[in-house]
């Protein structure tokens, strides 16, 4: 009969391909959902995890510095303001709270329940998938890695493949650090990114407009959440009455910070045609203070990563 031959069918088509030379991924999406199950990455395992991360960037911030020179041409200075720092704090401050955020949260009851007591737990979601952008390739890849595990989720790292060296690291070295039951990462361009989406995910997150769309398609087909690191305009008005070489300081220093690769870097400037006379010289005096008369041969001054993000800017 036709169900008989469908059935047939099903049983030959698992057969000859089973899932896990149909979909690559599903051995490794397997074990993480199993060890979220086993309760691994709660409490004891949990700490373990974080403190791996945790000790990941002190023990190798030699060599996350030479991968963001390598990538955006970042100083040492600047890799550890917008990068390092960063996501040594978050490690930091979720030590810090981590005991007081997992406790249940007291709400109060009505009359009927007065002998009873209620509060809010909080849970873990299960699997998180990071697709982390290119712009700021450790910090917006660690972060959202320290928020994940600090729930108790198993994660999937997707480094981005257009900062290769900071890639190459995280693909290397950060997989000695967290429980590798829990956790794992992923390289692959576009290609293997869309066959990795067609798995069922309980959070992601990702950054980026045009990635953004690319995700969702796939993933609104599981209805799951998403956190989109994403930016827009950003104009930056200067009044009459300001301080005109202390604006042109920090508009200068905020829209070179990364060679403007920052979602929230100034776009434009709105000012009235009086402070444009006082603004523009004290905005180039700050840039051959900071950069020296010719910026382009600055050590301070990064790189814009490839053509497609130069014409994008």
């Amino acid at each position: 009969t036709g169900g008989e031959a469908r059935g047939g069918w099903a049983t030959l088509k698992h057969t000859l391909f089973p899932p896990s030379r149909m979909d690559p991924f599903a051995d490794t999406l397997r074990r993480l959902g199993e060890a979220f199950r086993s309760g691994r990455t709660r409490a004891a395992e949990l700490r373990a995890s974080l403190k791996g991360v945790g000790r990941f960037l002190p023990e190798n911030k030699q060599l996350l510095q030479d991968a963001l020179e390598q990538d955006l041409h970042k100083s040492a200075l600047e890799s550890g303001m917008s990068e390092l720092i960063l996501c040594q704090n978050e490690v930091d401050l979720v030590f810090k709270n981590l005991h007081n955020w997992l406790k249940g949260e007291p709400v109060s009851t009505n009359m009927f329940l007065k002998l009873s007591s209620a509060f809010i737990r909080k849970e873990p979601f299960s699997l998180v998938l990071i697709i982390a952008p290119w712009n700021y390739p450790l910090n917006l890849t660690l972060v959202p890695l320290v928020g994940a595990l600090a729930a108790g989720n198993c994660v999937v790292l997707k480094p981005s493949e257009i900062s290769k060296s900071v890639e190459k690291v995280l693909a290397k070295v950060l997989p000695r650090y967290p429980d590798q039951s829990c956790f794992t990462d992923m390289l692959g361009r576009p290609k293997e990114t869309g066959q990795l989406l067609e798995n069922r995910f309980d959070y992601i997150f990702t950054g980026s407009p045009c990635k953004s769309k690319i995700v969702m398609a796939p993933v609104a087909k599981h209805l799951a959440p998403m956190t989109l690191e994403l930016g827009g305009k950003n104009p930056c008005y200067v009044d009459d009455d300001c301080d005109q070489q202390t604006v042109a300081n920090l508009v200068v220093w905020f829209c070179c910070l990364n060679t403007g690769q920052t979602c929230v870097a100034p776009d434009y400037v709105l000012w009235s045609r009086e402070m444009q006379e006082c603004l523009l010289p004290a905005m180039q005096s700050s840039i051959t203070r900071c950069y020296s008369e010719d910026p382009k041969s600055s050590p301070d001054l990064g790189y814009i990563i490839g053509e497609k993000q130069f014409q994008w800017l």
